[in-house]
């Protein structure tokens, strides 16, 4: 069993899925982003949280979106939108680094359409499991990358 799963651990070393769950939502429909980091990685599987983060904001620049800095508290505490990136990644003890990215859109507020409903909105979601190689890096930026390339043409 043990082998059977390295084995389709290297033979599928990623997974992606990506998802926009409105089709009429626009990048100005997400106002200030700013971007927020959940680092959930072990065994030295992230490194370049630093990298990723300007990586972002690059790629959040270059659609017209205003980067804004997080404020301290929850990343949705009505200071715009949250672009989310989240990264439970650890260390297996043969030495490669398995787990998942998730990158998306968050924000409070109501929902369009029913002012009686007050959350969590989420505008889209980029998911990525991720299995076999020494760290995850490249992986946490090709996820940012596809998460915000489904937002091209969106204006």
């Amino acid at each position: 069993m043990r082998y059977l799963i390295l084995i389709i651990a290297f033979c599928l070393p990623s997974i992606l899925s990506a998802k926009i769950w409105d089709d009429t939502a626009k990048v100005s429909d997400l106002g200030d982003v700013y971007v927020y980091i959940i680092d959930g990685a072990t065994g030295g599987c992230w490194t370049n949280i630093s990298e990723s983060i300007n990586y972002a904001e690059g790629k959040l620049k270059a659609l017209g979106i205003n980067v804004v800095k997080p404020k301290p508290g929850f990343p949705t505490d009505r200071q715009g939108t949250a672009l989310i990136v989240n990264a439970s990644i650890t260390r297996h003890e043969q030495g490669w680094c398995y787990g998942g990215i998730n990158v998306g859109f968050q924000t409070i507020g109501y929902a369009v359409g029913n002012r009686n409903l007050f959350g969590l909105i989420e505008y889209s979601m980029v998911s990525m499991s991720v299995a076999g190689g020494n760290s995850a890096n490249v992986n946490v930026i090709n996820t940012i990358q596809q998460a915000l390339d489904e937002w091209n043409g969106r204006f």
